[in-house]
């Protein structure tokens, strides 16, 4: 009974293929065919999670730009819809798959260098990091949001 015990209250593993990293102040992304807006919530080297206001198709694929606050050109790519999620605001949260990986300084225009909110949960340098967190000298934020339902 005690094994039983200790496996339901063992931690699980990070599912994601990669550490999600906060995004730069104001970064957003245009989805092409509708000139909708969408808040970056979070972005890795393979994907991102963002606020949107209508709802994509799971399995749909969307060429898209990334733009920030901070100007310069914006990161045009592909996204292919992994998943949606409808919140009480009447938003929806969508996690997309990029076409490609993004590039390290395709990482550093989107992200912000360690600065993170304090209601974040943080790991700075992440083991599991991979791909630009891995290679760079500079130390990025990788987020991890718990929801209380």
């Amino acid at each position: 009974m005690q094994k039983l015990i200790d496996a339901i209250n063992a931690p699980q593993p990070e599912r994601r293929a990669d550490a999600r990293f906060q995004p730069a102040f104001g970064t957003t992304c245009q989805l092409l065919p509708t000139g909708q807006q969408g808040l970056v919530w979070d972005v890795s080297t393979f994907g991102v999670g963002m606020l949107l206001a209508s709802v994509p198709d799971a399995g749909t694929d969307i060429p898209a730009e990334f733009h920030t606050d901070g100007g310069g050109s914006p990161i045009a790519i592909s996204l292919r819809v992994m998943y949606t999620r409808s919140l009480s605001t009447g938003d929806y949260f969508v996690g997309a798959r990029f076409s490609r990986s993004l590039t390290e300084a395709e990482i550093d225009t989107l992200t912000t260098p360690f600065a993170v909110k304090p209601s974040l949960s943080v790991r700075a340098g992440s083991p599991k990091a991979k791909g630009p967190t891995a290679r760079t000298g500079l130390r990025r934020a990788a987020v991890s949001y718990s929801t209380t339902e």
